[in-house]
Formats: structure tokens, C-alpha cells, sequence
């Protein structure tokens, strides 16, 4: 029988899902309160996704924006999860269980602007020893960007350093959940061959963050764009030079931004080349998705659909074919005055010669106690398709109450 990679510990899933990123510095230079750019924080409602595309500065005030330098301290903002968790899983039918207490990482998060239509963001996590109740952490500059803001008009703005690209676009760091999007941490790799090799030696996650220059832009139309040149794959060499790139665009149509009002639709395009597992020359794949975010007071239903496709020498089940994915997610959220509700539905469909379809079904209850401090419980279920037969597949059930804060 086939053995599967199922690296679902707790300790490694919570680390995959921790970073979550909202910034109570902004709101104490404003005196606002999370509420003003979170229609439920982490999630940014449509004033916040403005702020954000507006290089931090309040759209139609940038000539009154206060840097960085005219500030008094530095504004730092930190953010951590606490609480319990439950594990369960049964790889190759044998049950294995964590049951704990569990301080979840840190976030160290800094942004602001530096001059007119000029700012800056960084997201930083230490390192973090794990131990009895403590989640490790490795170090990671999670993002580290200069943002240029309308040049010549807001058809013309630059992101330059590390940064989530516009590729992603149902933010993974944004997320209401705990568990993540499955289809964009995925890297063809949830089956072994008969060789112990994993299914596809591609290891590009769409997901991950990416070192490049973006250039995105909106008008007065309800048009959206961006085109990204970015690094790659973690797989390439420190010295190879940037060869992906992505498209994004997007239609806003209703009354609002297409972040929490008004309704928006999607197409992107990532292309690359990455080398495979264990080494050897560069191969071309490419990730194409569309996506909606459709919104109806107090609901909001996020749909995303991607198909993936990496070159033939990554497959190692059949290296005379492509290796070929699909999947996404469907998720819905219930807003309330103090609390908020979410359902979602992720799946990933690998090709026969594979046959480890994923699926996860996620739901949750996220009650705002302050600002920002929100209790959150959670049930994920996870399975994936073994391929050998009834009683085979391996499941997760997992469930989690944690408070959630920064400050």
C-alpha cells in the first residue's frame, strides 16, 4: 500500500495558519477603532481594502497624512493566538491525538507611510523554541514592501520588495479561519510513488509570500488590475533570476468596492518555472483561477476555482504526463454586530495516476469581545483519498477555542 505525506500536527498546522494580519497602529494614529477597516477582523471591509491599495493613507486626505517620523513611538502592532485545541488523526488507520493548551506564535507588524503617496509595511515572525503548550515558530520576514501610490493616477501603483500578491485573492493572512485554503498551500504533492517520491516535485504553494515588484491599479470604471514579476518557487536556486509572473483583473458591479458590498468577479493567471525536488533544470507550470465575492447584507459568499498544471518532469506517477490538479473553495459568512459566523467547503482533485483527492469542510463562531480581542471556536474536518480501497482514507477532525488579540 502506497503511504501518504499527512503532515497535519497541530503544532506545524497552527504555525501554517497563524499569521493574521491586523494592525491596531493604524487605528490609534487615526483614534479609529478595528471597525473602521474590518468588517470582522482580520477581514478587511471596503474602506480597509482602500486604505490598503492607497499606500496606508486615508483616500482624498494625502496631503494631511502624518509620517512615520512625525509620530510619536514606532507604530508596532503584535499579534498572537491562545487556547485550546484538539487534534485527531488516523493516517494508515492507526488514531493519533493531541489534546492541549497551546500559545499560538507572534506576529510583529510595522506599516505606515513616509512620505506623500509613499509607505511601507512589514510583517516579521520571530523565532519561537516549541515546548509543552508552546507552538514553534520559525523566523520568517513574512512581507517587507515599499508602496508607491498613484503615479500619475490610481491606474498606476508599485508594491516593490516581499509581499502577498494580488494572485491571492482571498487573502490567506486575512483569513477568518484558523484552517487553511487548502488549494493554495497545495503543491502537488499529497500522494508518494511506489519509489517513496511525492506525487508532483513542484514546490511552488500559490499562497506563499513572493519577492517582486506589483503594479496594480483601479479608475473611476469598476475595472481592477495588477501584473506581478516575482522570485518563484522555493525550489529555485538563491542565484536564478525572476522568471513568473501573474495577471489579475477583476469587475465591480453594485454599489460598493466588491470587498463587503457591491459584488466582484475574477480572472488570474500565474505562470513559472521552478526546478524540481532534488534538483535539475527549471520546468514551466502555471496556476489559472477565477473567483467571485458576492455580498448581501449581513451575508457574504467567496468563491474561488483554480486549475494547476506542472510540466511532465514533475510528475514522478507518470512522467509521460503533465501533472494536472484542480480545486478551490466555497465559503459563508454571516456578519453580525459583535459576532460572526463561517461555513466553507474546500476540495482538491489530483489526477488518476495520483488519486489523493483532499477534502475539508470548516466551521466557526468568531465573537468580537473588543478591539481587537475576539474569541474564536472551530471544527475542521479533512480527509484525504488514500486510493487503496474502502476504510483507507485519512482523516482530521480537528477543533480549536482560542482568544484572539494584538495590540
Amino acid at each position: 500500500m502506497r503511504h501518504v505525506r499527512y503532515p497535519m500536527l497541530i503544532a506545524l498546522m497552527l504555525a501554517v495558519a497563524a499569521p493574521s494580519y491586523c494592525i491596531p497602529a493604524f487605528a490609534r494614529k487615526y483614534g479609529f477603532n478595528c471597525e473602521m477597516c474590518h468588517v470582522a477582523w482580520p477581514k478587511l471591509n471596503d474602506f480597509g481594502q482602500k486604505f490598503r491599495m492607497n499606500g496606508y493613507q486615508i483616500p482624498g486626505q494625502e496631503n494631511t497624512e502624518k509620517t512615520v517620523l512625525q509620530m510619536p513611538g514606532i507604530p508596532l502592532s503584535l499579534h498572537t493566538l491562545a487556547g485550546y485545541v484538539s487534534d485527531t488523526f488516523s493516517p494508515e488507520g492507526v488514531e493519533d491525538e493531541t489534546n492541549q493548551f497551546e500559545i499560538d506564535g507572534l506576529d510583529m507588524l510595522v506599516g505606515g507611510v513616509l512620505g506623500m503617496n509613499k509607505g511601507f509595511f512589514l510583517a516579521y515572525l520571530p523565532q519561537i523554541n516549541g515546548a509543552n503548550g508552546v507552538a514553534p515558530q520559525d523566523a520568517e520576514m513574512e512581507q517587507a514592501n515599499a508602496i508607491f501610490s498613484r503615479l500619475g493616477s490610481t491606474w498606476a501603483n508599485a508594491r516593490v520588495g516581499r509581499f502577498e500578491g494580488a494572485q491571492v485573492t482571498f487573502s490567506g493572512l486575512r483569513s477568518l479561519t484558523l484552517s487553511p485554503y487548502e488549494i493554495y498551500g497545495f503543491d502537488g504533492s499529497p500522494g508518494v510513488s511506489a519509489a517513496g517520491t511525492e506525487g508532483s516535485l513542484n514546490t511552488f504553494a500559490l499562497g506563499d509570500s513572493n519577492t517582486g515588484i506589483e503594479l496594480a491599479g483601479w479608475g473611476m470604471r469598476p475595472l481592477q488590475y495588477a501584473f506581478g514579476l516575482v522570485n518563484g518557487s522555493t525550489g529555485n536556486n538563491f542565484d536564478d533570476s525572476p522568471a513568473d509572473f501573474y495577471l489579475r483583473g477583476a469587475y465591480i458591479f453594485g454599489t460598493g468596492f466588491g470587498q463587503t458590498s457591491g459584488q466582484r468577479v475574477g480572472l488570474t493567471g500565474y505562470f513559472g518555472k521552478a526546478r524540481p525536488a532534488g534538483g535539475g533544470s527549471r520546468h514551466s507550470f502555471n496556476r489559472l483561477g477565477f473567483d467571485a465575492n458576492l455580498n448581501k447584507a449581513p451575508y457574504n459568499m467567496q468563491f474561488q476555482w483554480i486549475n494547476g498544471r506542472d510540466d511532465r518532469e514533475f510528475n514522478v506517477f507518470d512522467p509521460t504526463k503533465d501533472y494536472k490538479f484542480s480545486g478551490g473553495f466555497a465559503q459563508l459568512n454571516h456578519y453580525g454586530k459583535d459576532a460572526t459566523q463561517f461555513l466553507r467547503f474546500g476540495w482538491v482533485n489530483t489526477p488518476s495516476e495520483d488519486d489523493h483527492d483532499i477534502s475539508r469542510i470548516t466551521v466557526g463562531w468568531r465573537q468580537h469581545l473588543d478591539h481587537p480581542l475576539a474569541l474564536q471556536l472551530e471544527y475542521s474536518h479533512r480527509k484525504v483519498n488514500n486510493g487503496a480501497g474502502p476504510g483507507s482514507d485519512l482523516t482530521e477532525n480537528f477543533v480549536g477555542g482560542f482568544l484572539d488579540w494584538a495590540f
